[in-house]
């Protein structure tokens, strides 16, 4: 939620993430238990786009978040 408050994002709004890998515009979700700085991205799901932001061995990344654009 701080970080989603300093970007002024709310659930539903799309994000860009952008890794060294590629990058993937996708909605945000807002969850509690996350550390301030953090963002978490669930991958095999129906939205392969997220796939691009991570590196062969799927191990962490670091992204750059943009907000794309508003509800």
């Amino acid at each position: 939620p701080g970080t989603a408050g300093t970007l002024d994002v709310t659930d539903a709004d799309t994000v860009t993430l952008t890794s060294p890998y590629g990058s993937a515009s996708l909605p945000v979700r807002i969850a509690d238990g996350l550390a301030d700085g953090l963002v978490m991205v669930t991958l095999g799901t129906a939205d392969a786009a997220a796939e691009a932001l991570v590196p062969p061995d799927r191990g962490p990344v670091r992204v750059a978040v943009g907000v794309e654009a508003r509800r």
